[in-house]
């Protein structure tokens, strides 16, 4: 699903192109990082680098903490729990 490249600043296009790229070398290879993109590090027990995913190219690995904190996951794992949510979590 596509936005019409006309409709999207440069920005914006150069993020639609990098997302389905770097899912479709993960799909093929077990690794994202594709040619154009930024260089994904591996997911370990010890480290956690997680991929922030930002228009423009600027994409970057950053802490877990970070993205955390950005994306204020405090907040929503405090927020209660509604029952279907418990019940998809516990994979009923």
């Amino acid at each position: 699903m596509h936005d019409p490249p006309s409709s999207l600043d440069p920005d914006q296009l150069a993020l639609q192109n990098q997302v389905p790229a770097e899912w479709g070398g993960f799909a093929r290879y077990g690794d994202p990082t594709v040619a154009g993109t930024p260089r994904w590090s591996r997911y370990t027990a010890a480290a956690h680098p997680v991929m922030a995913v930002i228009a423009g190219g600027d994409s970057t690995i950053q802490p877990t903490a970070m993205i955390g904190a950005e994306h204020h996951c405090g907040f929503w794992g405090a927020r209660p729990r509604r029952a279907w949510q418990l019940t998809h979590a516990e994979g009923r």
